[in-house]
């Protein structure tokens, strides 16, 4: 016999929570028909199983998983290619735009280096030599240039100097650098060389409309003080000539003219002779009233009296000195 034979095979009592129960009967439809029961309510928010489609998406194998690996691949060198190609063209904008750049700093360092050698021209001194053809000053519509004016630059730095020589003999320049009520002697000097030209060629011209002309014997002093302007020159003045001898001869020979016409003209209205000098009251009234004066400011400016005829130094004027004794005592 085996052992499990005596196995005892039999269900025993059964638990009353466990009573057998009675099998019920499918519900019936009205027809007699199976009607099936209706679904358990949901757990965890289950939704029915959908069959999977095939796509991009899907994780399946087979001609959809094919499809997607396949866009995938095509989509990602599309997107190189299209890297590459704006990586080109942001190389061209950034070339262009820095060539751009460079010549737009090109153009302002040069146009800043204009400015500067401009600017540095403007704040130097005039040298009259060089500008001995440009408008100074126009009178009436009629320009005088820097050449007109060398007599009255030439006879008045000479006259300043030989004061100056008495204030510093060894450094001369301080007498021109002199304030006087805010105001350098230089400023006030070139202000009387333009007032002085402009009053002489406004007297000149007026006395050639009233056709007024010189005597012999004022001739033959104007004579005379051509050759007293001439010998008391220094010899650096006569080597560095701002217009011609004859011009500057010419210029003395107006003067002489326009003084005799400032003779008749104050006896005339019975003033005193200073009445119409170039810094007068009644010629300044005439002058304003009567006639235009424009001076060439741009050029006007850079002009400074004192160092246009002379070399301001202390060997310069020792030899000058030295020359004039030498030919006085040849004489």
């Amino acid at each position: 016999m085996h052992e499990d034979d005596n196995i005892d095979f039999s269900l025993g009592e059964i638990p009353a929570d466990e009573e057998p129960r009675e099998e019920v009967s499918p519900p019936q439809d009205e027809d007699g028909g199976r009607k099936e029961p209706p679904d358990p309510p949901a757990k965890f928010h289950t939704r029915p199983n959908r069959a999977a489609q095939p796509g991009f998406h899907t994780n399946m194998g087979g001609y959809g998983a094919g499809v997607s690996r396949g866009s995938a691949i095509h989509e990602e060198k599309r997107r190189r290619e299209a890297e590459e190609k704006a990586t080109g063209k942001d190389l061209l904008h950034l070339w262009i735009r820095s060539a751009c750049i460079a010549a737009a700093f090109v153009a302002i360092a040069y146009a800043l280096i204009v400015i500067a050698l401009k600017a540095g021209e403007n704040r130097g001194d005039l040298d009259v030599r060089k500008y001995a053809d440009a408008t100074a000053v126009t009178v009436d519509g009629e320009e005088m240039t820097f050449g007109d004016l060398a007599f009255y630059i030439m006879y008045e730095e000479m006259k300043v100097e030989r004061q100056a020589e008495v204030y510093n003999p060894d450094n001369t320049r301080d007498y021109w650098n002199i304030l006087m009520n805010g105001v350098y002697l230089s400023a006030r000097v070139k202000d009387m060389v333009m007032g002085m030209a402009v009053h002489d060629r406004i007297f000149y011209n007026e006395a050639v409309r009233a056709g007024i002309t010189l005597s012999t014997d004022e001739k033959a002093a104007m004579e005379n003080r051509r050759t007293d302007f001439w010998e008391d020159l220094y010899p650096s003045q006569t080597e560095n000539l701002i217009a011609s001898r004859d011009d500057i001869n010419h210029v003395i020979y107006e003067i002489g003219l326009a003084e005799k016409y400032q003779q008749q003209l104050s006896i005339q209205n019975n003033v005193s002779y200073e009445s119409y000098d170039w810094n007068g009251k009644l010629y300044e009234k005439l002058r304003d009233e009567e006639h235009t004066v424009k001076v060439n400011d741009r050029i006007w400016h850079r002009f400074h009296m004192g160092n246009n005829t002379l070399y301001h130094g202390q060997a310069n004027y020792i030899q000058d000195r030295d020359k004039q004794k030498k030919s006085k005592s040849q004489e």
